[in-house]
C-alpha cells in the first residue's frame, strides 16, 4: 500500500516536472529569439550594411521562431499546455439590463 502511494506521488511529481521543463523551454526559446533580434539590430548599426551578419542573425531568428511555433503546436496537441484567456475561468458578471421604455 505504501509503495503504491509512493509511485503515485512520484508520477505526479514527474508529470509536474515535465510540464515545468516544457514551459521553461518555451520561455527560454522566446528569450533567445529576442536576443537574436537584438543582435541583428546591433550588427545593422555597427556594420552599416557592409557585412552579412545582420542577415545571418535574422535568419537564425526566423529558424528559432519556427521552432518555438512548432513547440507550441506540439504542446497544445499533446495537452501539455492549454490555452486560456485573461481569466482562466469565466468571471461571474451579469450583463447589464436595459431600461424598459
Amino acid at each position: 500500500m505504501a509503495i503504491d502511494r509512493r509511485l503515485r506521488i512520484l508520477a505526479l511529481f514527474s508529470e509536474f516536472a515535465v510540464l515545468t521543463m516544457f514551459k521553461f523551454a518555451i520561455v527560454l526559446l522566446l528569450l533567445v529569439v529576442l536576443a537574436s533580434l537584438g543582435a541583428s539590430l546591433v550588427f545593422m548599426v555597427r556594420d552599416r550594411g557592409r557585412s552579412k551578419r545582420p542577415v545571418m542573425a535574422l535568419t537564425v531568428r526566423i529558424g528559432l521562431s519556427v521552432a518555438l511555433f512548432a513547440m507550441l503546436i506540439v504542446g497544445y496537441f499533446t495537452g501539455t499546455i492549454r490555452p486560456h484567456g485573461i481569466y482562466p475561468s469565466v468571471p461571474s458578471v451579469t450583463p447589464p439590463q436595459l431600461p424598459d421604455g
